[in-house]
């Protein structure tokens, strides 16, 4: 019995040094596995200031996606900030900035490009691109309260004053049916000159409640302005451009554009 009894514990023994031996050779030191380089951006937080209202969204891959819950952000003081998506209510809380990552309003992203003018987050499912502005579109709505306007006939547009970036505040259509394929007109945004009544740049539209953007050339026609791309055509006769305001009508349906920057 005591030979039985010795034998277990020796082989016991023999098992656990035979296991530490293979996990652990001695004299021999574990070598750390490197690790690649953290991309991290440089903020400048001075720069989180104001009113920033998306313009753009992508999706992991870098692709450009439709969306209708528009982000609008606007830091007030030093550590507080109002966060609105598309029509919902208007949360504010405190915002908090540690590395590359910014918290607002509760809500963490983490900030991929930062400039003057423009920012990109990424909240892990989207990368949202935010454009610096002096009013929202949402605020335009709201603020701007204008009687029905006859115009007796179209004009020519403003060369000077139409590059830029436009939102429609106000739509105001004739009693009757809609086209059957209606896209409502969300912005312009004219941003290269091609030539003195020529250009390039963005339309949005509003396709089934979602944002949809087009790249598109404008021209101007007489008194028509003509937008067209790939994916968009249409003409829409002026009736009125000036500095901060552009009314375009087509169908009977008028939209009006104020200046956002």
């Amino acid at each position: 019995m005591f030979k039985i009894t010795w034998l277990c514990v020796l082989s016991v023994f023999l098992g656990t040094y035979a296991n530490a031996q293979r996990v652990k050779r001695k004299g021999v030191d574990p070598i750390p596995l490197k690790q690649p380089p953290t991309k991290t951006t440089t903020l400048n937080a001075s720069l989180f200031n104001g009113k920033w209202q998306e313009t753009r969204r992508m999706d992991s891959k870098g692709k450009a996606v439709s969306f209708s819950d528009t982000l609008y952000v606007h830091f007030l003081q030093q550590d507080s900030v109002s966060v609105r998506l598309g029509r919902s209510m208007t949360m504010k809380g405190l915002t908090q900035l540690e590395g590359n990552i910014i918290s607002l309003a509760g809500d963490d992203y983490q900030v991929l490009k930062q400039t003057a003018s423009q920012l990109t987050l990424d909240d892990g499912d989207y990368r949202r691109v935010l454009e610096k502005t002096n009013s929202f579109y949402w605020e335009e709505a709201e603020r701007t309260r204008i009687s029905r306007k006859e115009y007796s006939q179209p004009v020519a547009l403003n060369a000077a004053h139409f590059p830029g970036k436009w939102g429609v505040y106000r739509t105001q259509s004739a009693p009757g049916e809609l086209p059957k394929k209606h896209e409502p007109l969300r912005s312009l945004s004219v941003d290269s000159v091609w030539h003195a009544t020529q250009w390039s740049g963005t339309a949005t539209t509003v396709v089934q409640g979602k944002n949809q953007t087009y790249s598109v050339q404008f021209e101007q026609k007489g008194t028509v302005l003509a937008i067209s791309g790939e994916q968009y055509n249409q003409q829409f006769n002026v009736l009125e451009s000036s500095e901060k305001e552009l009314v375009i009508e087509q169908n009977n349906i008028k939209y009006f554009f104020k200046k956002l920057n």
